[in-house]
């Protein structure tokens, strides 16, 4: 059963694309699960390079918003922690607020970050930047479209950094 995702096909496939390009070795993260279609995704990729998959969501919906958030809190509220699990029982699945949920990890290789809002990216990447493998990278789903995920991203990678996939998304990779 295919599990319901925002992510455009040409969108998961970019996805998919980066994570099996990423330095053997690492773990795959995703912070920002809501109903799992992308973390199903990157389950398939994961269980196809024998490699961890670890994915992190309040399952309660959006649990801040700043001044330059567009999403309210509790917006994605809809999302199954039970469901997730069952759909993909070989990824660790953390509940709670990001990244005072953190678990202890192998060194990170991918990171889909797709939290919507500038804390919780803010927060995804000064907790996920130490843990990147060199040559691992972190896709920024919201990058561009929303205001508060763009400033997070400029405020910690920096736009000149930035890489962009084929539909557009925005990705940083670690040098190193």
């Amino acid at each position: 059963m295919r599990l319901p995702t925002l992510l455009s096909p040409g969108a998961l496939e970019d996805l998919a694309a980066l994570a099996e390009a990423s330095p053997a070795g690492g773990c795959f993260v995703e912070v920002g699960v809501y109903q799992g279609g992308s973390a199903q995704r990157l389950a398939e990729v994961a269980a196809a390079q024998g490699r961890a998959l670890y994915l992190y969501d309040t399952f309660k919906g959006i649990p801040v918003q700043g001044p330059h958030d567009h999403h309210q809190v509790g917006d994605f509220g809809d999302a199954d922690a039970q469901a997730i699990r069952a759909a993909i029982p070989g990824a660790v699945v953390v509940e709670g607020v990001f990244p005072q949920s953190i678990v202890p990890m192998p060194p990170v290789a991918f990171a889909h970050i797709d939290c919507d809002q500038y804390a919780s990216i803010a927060g995804a990447i000064m907790s996920l930047q130490a843990l990147l493998m060199p040559g691992g990278a972190m896709l920024f789903d919201d990058y561009g479209c929303l205001e508060g995920a763009t400033r997070a991203v400029h405020d910690l990678i920096g736009q000149p950094r930035l890489r962009f996939t084929r539909c557009g998304k925005a990705y940083w990779v670690k040098e190193g």
